[in-house]
C-alpha cells in the first residue's frame, strides 16, 4: 500500500534529513510515522510546507 501522509509539521527525523531545527512537539505523529515505517509492505510518503531553495527526494 501507498501512503502519501500531508502533514503541518516537519517531524524530527525529517528536519534533521532536511538540515532544519528540531521540533520536540507531536510526538504522537512521531510514533504513528515509527509505527507506519515497521509495515514492509506499506511505503510511506510525507509532503509537509516548507521554504527552501532545493528539492530533495527523501526514501524511509
Amino acid at each position: 500500500m501507498n501512503i502519501l501522509w500531508l502533514c503541518n509539521v516537519v517531524l524530527p527525523e525529517l528536519a534533521e534529513e532536511l538540515l532544519f531545527k528540531k521540533q520536540y512537539f507531536g510526538g504522537w505523529l512521531t510514533e504513528a510515522c515509527d509505527e507506519l515505517k515497521l509495515r514492509s509492505d506499506w511505503d510511506l510518503a510525507m509532503c509537509v510546507l516548507v521554504r527552501i531553495h532545493l528539492v530533495l527526494k527523501l526514501v524511509f
